[in-house]
C-alpha cells in the first residue's frame, strides 16, 4: 500500500554468538568482596589482644601440685601429697606425712611459751580442738607432757651450749626475787654477748633457788655453779 510503510522484523544469525554487554568490574571491589571481615571477627580480635597471658609456673612449688577441673569448669590446684575429701581437716605435714613425735614437741614447747601447767594436754577441749584439726592426735597425759618438756630443755640447753663456745666474751646480770604465792626465793643469770654480725644477744642461762641469806658468797657460788654447767 503506497504512502504507509511497513516495519520488517529484524533477521538473527543464529549461527554467531549473541554478544551481550559486560559491566566492566571496579578493581577495588573485586580485591575486598569475599575478603572483609565480620564484626564478630574483629570484636574477638579485639578482645584477645587485651587478654593477659598465661604465664609459665617456674616457681618449684608447683611441682607438689597439680590442676584440677572444678565441676564450674574452673581448674584449681591441689597437692599431690594429700587430697581435701568431703568433710575432712587437713592435718599438718611434716615431709608428706603426719608425725604425733612432732607434735608433741610442739605442744611442750607451747607448754613452756605460756607457762601452761602439765595437766593442760589432759583437758577436754584442748583434746578437741586437736583432734578436729589433727584427725592423727593420741591423747597424751601430763606426766607424758612433763617428759616431754624435759626433753625440749634438754635439746635446747644444748644448742645453746653449742652457740657459747662460739662466744668469746659475755656479760652476766642476775636477779633475785621472791615468789609471792610460793613464799620462795629464786635467782635468774642471763648472759648478754654480741655475735658475729653485731647482734645483741641475751640467754636465760640458770634459774635456780636461792635461800636466804642471799649475800654476795652464796651469789657468786650459783653463778659459779651456772658457768660450770
Amino acid at each position: 500500500m503506497e504512502g504507509s510503510s511497513s516495519s520488517r522484523p529484524t533477521l538473527i544469525d543464529s549461527s554467531s554468538p549473541v554478544q551481550t554487554p559486560r559491566s566492566n568490574p571496579d578493581p577495588t571491589v573485586s580485591a575486598t568482596c569475599g575478603t572483609s571481615p565480620s564484626v564478630e571477627e574483629e570484636n574477638d580480635a579485639a578482645d584477645n589482644s587485651f587478654q593477659r597471658k598465661k604465664r609459665a609456673k617456674t616457681y618449684p612449688v608447683w611441682a607438689e601440685f597439680r590442676e584440677v577441673l572444678q565441676p564450674d569448669n574452673t581448674k584449681k590446684a591441689e597437692c599431690i601429697h594429700y587430697s581435701m575429701a568431703a568433710g575432712s581437716s587437713l592435718p599438718p605435714l611434716i615431709g608428706g606425712k603426719f608425725e604425733m613425735a612432732r607434735m608433741r614437741g610442739l605442744v611442750a614447747q607451747g607448754v613452756f611459751m605460756h607457762e601452761h601447767q602439765f595437766r593442760v594436754v589432759e583437758q577436754e577441749g584442748f583434746n578437741n580442738l586437736l583432734k578436729y584439726l589433727t584427725p592423727g592426735w593420741e591423747k597424751i597425759s601430763r606426766f607424758t607432757s612433763k617428759n616431754d618438756c624435759m626433753k625440749v630443755y634438754e635439746m635446747e640447753n644444748e644448742r645453746l651450749k653449742a652457740v657459747l663456745n662460739n662466744i668469746d666474751r659475755i656479760s652476766l646480770t642476775t636477779d633475785l626475787w621472791n615468789s609471792s604465792n610460793q613464799k620462795l626465793e629464786y635467782m635468774v643469770v642471763t648472759g648478754h654477748w654480741i655475735d658475729t654480725n653485731w647482734r645483741l644477744n641475751k640467754r636465760v642461762l640458770s634459774f635456780v633457788r636461792l635461800p636466804p641469806p642471799r649475800g654476795g658468797v652464796q651469789i657468786a657460788d650459783s653463778i659459779f655453779n651456772c658457768l660450770r654447767e
